[in-house]
């Protein structure tokens, strides 16, 4: 009795745009275009996640294809007469119980980010992990270290700084487990590599857009293209 089916003359990305300009969020499907077809045809996911004014969810599902291809892959590199499949560890835990990611990096746009999901596990009764992945040029100026290049183990110091002041202003309500971490790897490798035991990743977009995303790239954009969970980018 809530659904409410609407046929629009557009193409999708327009069409959900405005749909959903209103919306509390957008969600889509991730369609399986190749590396190579991505890059030169975009997304709809891509162009939704990047134009988009509000959340915008995208629900990632490997295919039949893609997991037959990892198969052969997998089988072309083992040098066994045994088949193998291209099943890799990841978490042992069923995914309605695996945590929710956020990704964090001490911006407003990460703040934003960190609220989405602070209310995501509150209605899912989820635990919720905070990551910071650092690199020593998202740390700013480190006092002390004007002039220098500071070391790895001060630059972790003043990241879990910045995520014990995000956390300090964050407004968690009762009921709602959460865990922070700080990890020295680049955002999109870190967040990637969590989505394998992530239940969903949210991150937020920075606004790259156009030419720019598509030449230079962004975290949203290589998540939203190899997360191996659903993914939400919030504005």
């Amino acid at each position: 009795d809530h659904v409410k089916l609407t046929s629009v003359k557009a193409t999708g990305t327009s069409a959900l745009l405005e749909i959903g300009k209103d919306a509390q969020q957008i969600v889509v499907g991730r369609h399986s275009l190749g590396r190579v077809a991505r890059w030169f045809l975009g997304s709809l996911s891509e162009s939704l996640a990047e134009a988009a004014q509000v959340p915008v969810t995208i629900v990632r599902i490997l295919d039949d294809e893609e997991s037959s291809v990892q198969d052969a892959i997998a089988n072309a590199l083992t040098p066994s007469e045994n088949t193998v499949t291209y099943d890799l560890p990841g978490s042992p835990l069923p995914k309605n119980q695996r945590p929710i990611v956020v990704g964090v990096d001490g911006s407003e746009t990460s703040r934003h980010a960190l609220r989405f999901a602070i209310d995501l596990a509150a209605l899912h009764h989820a635990p919720l992990q905070v990551m910071f992945c650092w690199q020593l040029k998202d740390l700013g100026v480190i006092p002390g270290y004007e002039n220098a290049v500071a070391p790895v183990k001060v630059g972790q110091r003043r990241a879990e700084e910045i995520l014990a002041e995000l956390m300090a202003k964050a407004e968690i309500p009762d009921g709602v487990k959460v865990s922070t971490n700080a990890f020295h790897i680049p955002a999109s490798k870190g967040l990637i590599a969590a989505s394998r035991y992530a239940s969903r990743l949210v991150v937020g977009s920075r606004g790259l857009s156009g030419l720019d995303a598509h030449f230079l790239g962004s975290v949203s954009r290589q998540i939203v293209n190899f997360a191996e969970c659903t993914v939400t980018v919030v504005h």
